[in-house]
């Protein structure tokens, strides 16, 4: 039996957090009829988004039949429902239990490692996301919705300071995935050639523009420079401010920032 659940969310390029990987498949040879015929309504309803429907079938799939090894589906599927109704602790548990399982196949262990990734992203734990990330990265087909996940992957591996492990994930993207809408964003992220972070006051498409953006910041008593934006066309150039050789110094520092413009933000 194969059940295939298609991500719920839309793929915006810069979505606040990427839409999980979900594939639920395999043969249920442990579980009665009627469980299976359970677990694969579960499936249907999240993909319906009944989140609550879906946590009624899967749950007694889980108490009563916890040690089989298809209970791992269920406990990836109710994962996913906890994440969708932001039930993130629960989410998080039932991903440790498909990750910590004995017999479960590769490719599901590698899809709840990628789960388990997105939530510590929401949580700001980019240590946790990103050495998640590198343990199941690799092994993901590229098709989508990997092209999103190697996004966030990089831009946890970013934030942890493993910048060069960061542009392999984004040199992925464009790769395997030059025509899909984040391969404008894994570019720009791929092409910056610092190891920190800065905070971008503008964009212009001249670069005399730029010079006089630059010249007033100053005026104000800002230290900022402009480049050339790279990996970009038509030719865009940027206003910067501040080397921050961690994510959280450059947040730290963005409310000030915003007195001058109030549009500023950490790139990349």
């Amino acid at each position: 039996m194969m059940v295939a659940v298609q991500p719920l969310t839309s793929r915006p390029a810069c979505a606040a957090l990427a839409p999980l990987l979900i594939v639920l498949s395999g043969c249920q040879t442990g579980l009665p009829r009627e469980q299976r015929e359970a677990l694969s309504q579960a499936a249907r309803l999240y993909q319906q988004q009944q989140i609550g429907p879906a946590l009624s079938k899967l749950n007694p799939i889980i108490r009563d039949y916890g040690k089989t090894p298809e209970a791992a589906e269920a406990y990836y599927l109710r994962g996913l429902c906890f994440s969708q109704s932001n039930q993130l602790q629960s989410a998080a548990q039932d991903f440790r239990a498909v990750v910590g399982r004995g017999g479960v196949r590769e490719n599901l262990a590698d899809l709840a490692r990628a789960s388990l990734a997105m939530i510590h992203y929401r949580w700001g734990n980019w240590d946790q996301a990103a050495e998640l990330y590198a343990a199941c990265v690799d092994r993901l087909p590229n098709k989508p919705p990997t092209d999103l996940i190697l996004f966030y992957a990089g831009n946890a591996m970013q934030r942890s300071g493993r910048w060069a492990e960061a542009r392999l994930q984004f040199s992925r993207i464009l790769f395997a995935f030059p025509r899909q809408s984040i391969a404008r964003d894994a570019r720009i992220k791929c092409y910056w050639r610092y190891n920190y972070f800065s905070i971008q006051l503008g964009t212009y498409s001249e670069s005399e523009r730029a010079d006089e953006a630059v010249r007033q910041f100053r005026a104000r008593g800002l230290d900022t420079w402009q480049e050339a934006r790279a990996g970009v066309s038509p030719p865009r150039w940027v206003v910067l401010t501040g080397r921050y050789a961690r994510y959280a110094d450059a947040l730290a520092a963005l409310p000030a920032v915003r007195k001058f413009q109030a549009d500023a933000h950490v790139v990349p």
